[in-house]
C-alpha cells in the first residue's frame, strides 16, 4: 500500500463555476467572519468589504487586535457596515467549546502552541446557528485580494454545498515543512482554507467542528473531502510572511500537518478511514521523516552551490 504523502490533493476538489452570479438565488451572506491577531489596521478592507456586500462583519479578537482600536477603526471609516466586535480569550472554560484537542497532553504533541484560532472558529459556528445565519464565510485578516465577485461566487455556491472555499495561492498558504519542500524544488500543491471559507450553516444537521490542532479546517473539512469532494470556487492572495523566521513554527505545526497529510493521503490514494490502522500510521509516519530528511539533504546541497 502506497501511503506516501502526496504533492497534492487535488483529486479531493471540485471546482465549480468561477462565473459569478448576478445574485445567489439562496440569497447573499449573512455575514462575514474575521478570526483577527493581527494590528487592528488590517481590518479596514474587510470593512470595507463587509458594506459593499451588504453583510454583517463578525470580529473575533485577540493577540495583536486590540479591541479599542478595531472599535475606532470602525467608527472612523465612511460606510454603513454592521460590525460585531468581541474579544477571544486564548482558551476557555466554557463546557460546549472545550474540545478533547485542548487537553495539555494533546497540546504538548504540538509544542504546548498557542492558538485559539479554532475557538475563533466555532464561536462563529455557533454565532451563526445562534442567529438562525444560513450562510457564512471565514476570512482570515491577512487575506488580500478579495472582491465582492469573490463573496458572491461563494454565497451562490453555498445554495447546493456544504463549503465553498478559495484557494490562497499568492503567497502560498502552506506549513514551514510544505514552504520547505517548494523550496527545495519539489511539486508543492495547497488546498482550499478555512482562511477565505464559506459554511453553510442552515438547518439543524451538526456543524462540523474545527479542532484544537493545526490544519484545523483540514479536519473540518474531512468528511466533504473524503465523499463528495470540496467546491473550489476561486483563488485570493494573502500577506507574505517568512515561514522560517521562527524556529518554533514547524515543531509546533508538524503533529497537526502529519495527521491532516496522512488523512488526505489516505482519502486520495488508498480508500476510506478502515485503512487507518496502526500499521498505516507506522508507514506514513516514517515516511513523513524521510521526506523531511530528504528536503533537508536538498536545502544544504543547494546552499552549498
Amino acid at each position: 500500500m502506497n501511503t506516501n504523502q502526496r504533492a497534492h490533493h487535488d483529486r479531493l476538489l471540485r471546482r465549480l463555476d468561477w462565473n459569478a452570479p448576478a445574485r445567489p438565488s439562496g440569497g447573499a451572506l449573512d455575514a462575514i467572519i474575521v478570526p483577527a491577531s493581527r494590528r487592528a489596521h488590517r481590518l479596514g478592507a474587510l470593512i470595507d468589504l463587509a458594506s459593499a456586500c451588504k453583510t454583517t462583519l463578525v470580529v473575533l479578537a485577540s493577540h495583536r487586535c486590540a479591541i479599542d482600536e478595531a472599535a475606532d477603526l470602525v467608527a472612523s471609516r465612511p460606510s454603513n457596515a454592521r460590525v460585531v466586535l468581541a474579544e477571544v480569550p486564548l482558551t476557555t472554560d466554557h463546557e460546549p467549546l472545550r474540545l478533547a484537542t485542548s487537553a495539555e497532553d494533546v497540546r504538548a504533541l504540538s509544542a504546548d502552541r498557542s492558538s485559539n484560532l479554532s475557538l475563533k472558529r466555532n464561536i462563529g459556528l455557533l454565532l451563526a446557528r445562534y442567529r438562525g445565519w444560513q450562510k457564512v464565510m471565514f476570512l482570515d485578516d491577512d487575506i488580500i485580494g478579495i472582491t465582492t465577485d469573490h463573496v458572491v461566487r461563494v454565497a451562490h455556491h453555498l445554495d447546493n454545498n456544504r463549503y465553498a472555499g478559495l484557494k490562497t495561492l499568492a503567497f502560498a498558504d502552506n506549513s514551514v515543512v510544505c514552504h520547505a519542500n517548494r523550496l527545495a524544488g519539489r511539486e508543492q500543491g495547497i488546498f482550499v482554507s478555512g482562511a477565505a471559507l464559506g459554511v453553510n450553516t442552515a438547518g439543524d444537521r451538526p456543524l462540523d467542528v474545527f479542532p484544537d490542532i493545526y490544519n484545523e479546517d483540514w479536519f473540518a473539512l474531512s468528511g466533504e473531502a473524503q465523499t463528495t469532494g470540496v467546491a473550489h470556487v476561486g483563488n485570493v492572495g494573502q500577506l507574505e510572511f517568512n515561514p522560517f523566521e521562527d524556529a518554533g513554527r514547524a515543531t509546533a505545526e508538524e503533529f497537526g500537518d502529519l495527521l491532516a497529510e496522512g488523512l488526505y493521503a489516505l482519502f486520495t490514494d488508498v480508500g476510506g478511514l478502515h485503512r487507518a490502522t496502526a500499521g498505516y500510521w507506522k508507514r506514513f509516519i516514517e515516511q513523513r521523516w524521510a521526506l523531511i530528511l530528504g528536503i533537508r539533504q536538498q536545502l544544504h546541497d543547494h546552499m552549498r552551490y
